[in-house]
């Protein structure tokens, strides 16, 4: 594996924490925390990939596609947080509404 030069050691665009390492000729791999982020090839134009290897964009230079790679990143882990938080939520809603529903039907059974 090569590295990449120093300039490009962490994203450009976007989350510092984001690494950029150079795997082969015209291809670049981003880290973030020991986790795979997305890719970015250059063929005619720099082509950007997410984690799963699903297209995110063509650009025309490479600054471009890696701060897309690290833009989509980190909406992502914004949809993620919002996701997890409706899911406390409903399950604290169900776990009140099971609870009120098994009270309810304990005064029934006292009458």
């Amino acid at each position: 594996m090569t590295s990449l030069p120093a300039a490009y050691a962490s994203a450009p665009l976007g989350d510092p924490a984001v690494q950029w390492r150079a795997t082969q000729k015209d291809l670049w791999v981003a880290r973030r925390d020991g986790r795979h982020l997305g890719t970015v090839e250059h063929g005619r134009r720099y082509v950007a990939t997410d984690a799963d290897g699903e297209p995110i964009g063509s650009y025309c230079s490479l600054e471009q596609a890696m701060g897309a790679v690290s833009k989509q990143c980190s909406a992502a882990r914004a949809a993620a947080r919002r996701a997890r938080s409706w899911g406390a939520l409903a399950f604290v809603a169900t776990v009140s509404v099971a609870a009120a529903t098994m009270l309810g039907a304990y005064q029934l059974l006292l009458f």
